[in-house]
């Protein structure tokens, strides 16, 4: 996971998602979160273009065709202080892949990729096997952030490995270039340009 810049809602998110979204809620006010109609999906698609299909978890490109594109509520719908109040807000989505979404449920990490104060090296590559791990140049608490991100987010699950390990192996193996990486796979490809590779 790397930083992510939050890019602006689209002009009409707020007639398309906050209004008919917050009309909906005073409607139905005793509703489970689980229930909230997906109003958010009418941004998808602006969403994956402004976000470059790019999974704000796994800094990974993938394609919309697959339809694995998905909205993340950071903070969960069924969070009792502002899963309500941020259900339809922009600020509250993240561009993830769906097997991100689904692994990340309704758990809040302490790592947001899209918090200013998330530095840019947080996390390191081992190619040898794809684990990451915090940068150890870290103090004991923002590491201990670290650990708990990956493990709220199953970061460093078998696939996540292998996937990181794959990529790094096509540019070892010059069937890729590192510009293809830094748009396609944007961790290891700051891992690359940082371990001199």
């Amino acid at each position: 996971m790397i930083p992510v810049r939050p890019q602006i809602e689209p002009a009409d998110f707020d007639d398309k998602v906050r209004k008919p979204g917050n009309a909906w809620l005073q409607a139905h006010p005793d509703v489970d979160p689980s229930k909230y109609r997906n109003f958010w999906t009418a941004c998808l698609g602006e969403m994956a273009d402004l976000y470059g299909h790019t999974c704000a978890y796994l800094a990974i490109y993938f394609d919309s065709v697959y339809g694995a594109d998905s909205v993340d509520h950071f903070i969960p719908k069924s969070d009792p202080t502002n899963g309500k109040r941020l259900a339809y807000e922009w600020s509250n989505y993240r561009f993830c892949c769906l097997g991100e979404n689904r692994k990340k449920r309704t758990k809040v990490p302490p790592l947001d990729p899209f918090d200013p104060l998330m530095k840019q090296d947080s996390f390191f590559i081992n190619f040898a096997d794809g684990s990451i791990y915090p940068n150890p140049g870290y103090d004991e608490t923002y590491k201990q952030k670290c650990w708990d991100t990956i493990e709220a987010l199953q970061l460093d699950r078998p696939e996540c490995r292998k996937m990181r390990k794959r990529h790094f192996k096509k540019y070892a193996d010059k069937k890729v270039s590192l510009d293809d990486l830094k748009e396609d796979s944007p961790f290891v490809y700051q891992e690359i340009v940082r371990q001199g590779l």
